[in-house]
């Protein structure tokens, strides 16, 4: 249910759409893509199509639509070959594979993050 304005029983509009969202609405609203981004670049981290897109409740194969191919965005990869979809090698990070294990689900990123901003 989408509260409103006259129909929100726990005061401002604003205040219920915070209290009155779900657990997966919250977690959309504390990461975005560029924070997520930003993250993996600095700690040379890379997460799935699948893991990064789940977080924010996107679809894997739209996430980066409209976004640079460059080394920041080549931290999101391909859960099968471990690299980023369609980059050439100009394009992709040089210390790609300073860390074997890749992010590969929503909770082990969400986790990861947490952990870092620590």
């Amino acid at each position: 249910m989408v509260p409103s304005a006259a129909g929100c029983s726990r005061g401002t509009l604003h205040m219920c759409k915070t209290l009155c969202s779900t657990p997966a609405q919250l977690k959309r609203q504390m990461h975005t893509l560029d924070s997520v981004l930003d993250a993996l670049n600095r700690h040379h981290q890379r997460a799935t199509y699948g893991a990064v897109a789940g977080l924010l409740g996107k679809k894997p194969r739209s996430l980066l639509q409209g976004r640079k191919r460059d080394w920041r965005h080549s931290w999101v990869v391909n859960q099968d070959t471990g690299m980023p979809s369609e980059y050439s090698s100009p394009m992709i990070h040089p210390s790609i594979a300073e860390h074997a294990y890749i992010l590969a689900t929503e909770d082990e990123l969400e986790e990861w993050l947490k952990d870092s901003a620590a």
